[in-house]
């Protein structure tokens, strides 16, 4: 079975999970919550560039073999992850606070981690 040229899965997630756990309980989790989730998105896009290129094949994450990337889940995660980013920063900044943000972040982690593991 053929690898991505990086761990993008493993990273993206990876990247999520920090976001949980840096807005859970910090005053301004506004940047950190919406970084996570831009890496993530950027994490997500190298992955579905290259499921494209390589014909929609199914690709596997080299650091975590049970995390794999095809057509048909690759795109979604990358705009997915891009809902997150549009939702973390079109909310208001008095009603979203620490554990509103980490809230969102775990949704898109447990969404993506599902996209990514159960794609068999």
């Amino acid at each position: 079975m053929e690898h991505l040229s990086l761990p993008y899965l493993t990273t993206g997630l990876v990247c999520l999970l920090g976001g949980v756990v840096s807005t859970w309980r910090t005053r301004q989790p506004h940047k950190p919550a919406v970084l996570a989730a831009v890496i993530a998105f950027v994490t997500f896009m190298g992955a579905a560039r290259e499921v494209i290129a390589a014909g929609h094949g199914r690709l596997v994450d080299p650091l975590i073999p049970w995390f794999e990337a095809d057509g048909l889940n690759a795109v979604p995660m990358a705009f997915y992850a891009a809902l997150t980013i549009i939702v973390l920063v079109l909310a208001p900044r008095r009603d979203a606070g620490g554990r509103a943000m980490a809230g969102m972040l775990l949704i898109s982690l447990a969404t993506q981690t599902a996209y990514a593991a159960l794609s068999r």
